[in-house]
Order: C-alpha cells, then structure tokens, then sequence
C-alpha cells in the first residue's frame, strides 16, 4: 500500500531566531474509485479536515455527511448537491499526542461512502534552555527558546513552570506572542535569586505546557561557589578604616551575618537583616576591644573576620588594625 508523510511547521516568533512546532500526519490513500475524500490539513491556528465528494453519474444529488474522530462523532449535516465540499476544524484543544483516525461517510439515498485517514499528531511545545548565568548579585537568568501549536487567537498558548531541584519557583501564562527566543528573566519579569541556595550543583528546569495538555521539559544544570564578600576600606597610610560585607540578595530570611574574633574570642557578631552589605568601622573595632578587656592597643592588633551566607557558605578573612 502506497504512503505519503506531510510534515507540517508552525513558526512561532517573539526575539532571534524561529521556533517551530511540527505536526507530522501519515495519511493512508483512499480506495480505488473511491468518490469520498477525506484530507487532514495544517493552519496557522491548528488542524482542519477537507470533505470532497462527487455523487457519480446517473445517481441522485444530496444526502448526508458524517464525520468521525477516533469514532466519536464531531458533526453532521444534510447537503442538498451533486458535490460536497467542506473544511471542518478539529477540536484541537482536546486532540492528545499520538495516534488518530478520522472518518467521513456519506449517505445517498442509494449508497454509503466512506474514507479514513489515520495520522500522528504531536502538539507538544518546542523547548529549548541554554546553560544559566548567575550575576554578581546572585540573580539567575537563562535563554530560553519556546514553540506553541497556535490555538484560536493565540491570547493563551500555555503554560511556563520553573523549577529549582524539583521545587517550583514561578509559572507563568504565556500567549503565542512570547515565543520565540528570550532571556528568562524577560518572560518573568525578573531575575531568580539564588543566594539561599546551599554552595554546589544545583538543577534548573522549565516545563511548557500547552493547553492541549501536552508538555516539554527541558533541564540544565548550574554550580553556586558565591562566598560572601569582604572589602577592605583604607587610610593613605594603609589603616582600616571599614571593613565591608557583601551578600548574595535571598528570597526569604537574611542573607549572612559576620562575626569578629581576637584570638578564640569572639567581639561581636552581626546578621543582616534584610541589606545584603555590612559596614563595621574601624571605631566599632575598638570599641569592641576595649569592651573585652584588650585595652593594649599601641600594637597593630590581628583579628578574624567570619562571613557566614545563607546558603552555608563562609568566608574567613584574617586583617591587621593598626593603632
């Protein structure tokens, strides 16, 4: 038996380059002689079945058309000519990936006629996730490249989730203006903080969603080695005069806190509250000395800065204040 494969491909386009969504319909040729045709088709919108039929010579004009999908009637009406020709739309809204088979009969008053088609239809969004960038404020971002099969005006095309190790951190609707290729944070109208997030390898994961029910899921992975920060601020000649610490900006909680060690005693710790910097002068330096009984300060004094993050990171930093 003689086949025929028509790959069908919908271009989506937001930003770069094109994204296709395929649709791929392996239809069987209808029997010799056959007077009814049955042909699946593509449109910008989604799938559309043309009905042909030519009563033959000699018989009666009209009847009635029937039309099948997956046995469950879609519609049918009376015509009253010598041909029928008709394009009808498919549900495709509820029409699931995989195999299919639509039927159309018609009924003269002498005979009945029939065609099929059977065809695979995979109405899953396209995909794509580059590797994620993280910036000096701990925020990550990705490219992104998604694909729709269109349905109706294309206002909801489908659904985006975001993930982080398996837990979800966003989802948003999209339309089937937003395919296309974009940076993440363009689609959620921000950045994803990653500070709370515990120091190693860590999994990121879209999941695109059509309204037909099908989906795609596309995963990468991305290493957080961002231990807090200490800058130093200094004299002309050298002496501390601020010491600095920088965290990573968290969603929820504090983002670190600092402690201040003279030998195995501990001056003073501090918690950021909801700032990611802290200041400590070299004034609230020795004053802490002092407090604690170090009141020799005619030498350069060492002390132990601890930075502890949130995500479990730390950073210790030893510095010398000077008289």
């Amino acid at each position: 038996m003689k086949r025929s494969s028509i790959i069908f491909c919908l271009i989506l386009l937001l930003i770069g380059a094109p994204v296709h969504a395929k649709t791929a319909l392996t239809l069987m040729p209808a029997k010799e002689g056959n007077a009814l045709r049955c042909e699946p088709k593509e449109t910008k919108n989604g799938l559309q079945t043309v009905i042909r039929f030519t009563a033959p010579a000699g018989k009666a004009a009209g009847g009635e058309y029937q039309i099948y999908l997956d046995g469950l009637l879609l519609t049918s009406a009376q015509f009253q000519e010598m041909s029928l020709d008709k394009i009808l739309d498919f549900p495709i809204a509820t029409l699931t990936n995989g195999q299919h088979t639509i039927r159309c009969e018609v009924r003269t008053a002498s005979d009945t006629y029939s065609a099929e088609r059977s065809f695979t239809f995979d109405g899953s969004p396209t995909l794509t996730l580059a590797k994620p960038i993280i910036d000096k404020n701990g925020l990550l971002d990705a490219t992104v490249s998604l694909g729709f099969f269109e349905i109706g005006d294309g206002e909801n095309a489908g659904l985006l989730d975001v993930l982080i190790d398996a837990r979800p951190v966003a989802q948003i609707h999209l339309t089937a203006k937003q395919a296309g290729t974009a940076p993440l944070s363009r689609l959620l109208g921000k950045g994803i903080a990653v500070g709370q997030l515990p120091v190693g390898t860590h999994l990121l994961a879209l999941r695109a969603s059509g309204f037909n029910g099908a989906s795609t899921i596309a995963r990468t992975s991305f290493t957080l080695d961002a231990p807090a920060e200490l800058t130093l601020k200094k004299d002309k000649q050298g002496g501390l005069l601020e010491a600095q610490a920088r965290f990573l900006p968290v969603e929820a909680g504090y983002p670190g806190s600092v402690e201040v060690w003279f030998d195995q005693d501990m001056l003073f710790a501090r918690r950021a509250e909801k700032e990611t910097t802290l200041a400590i002068t070299r004034e609230e330096l020795l004053a802490a000395l002092q407090k604690h009984g170090h009141v020799d300060l005619s030498r350069p004094v060492s002390l132990v800065f601890a930075l502890r993050a949130m995500n479990g990171s730390e950073r210790w930093q030893a510095l010398e204040l000077t008289p």
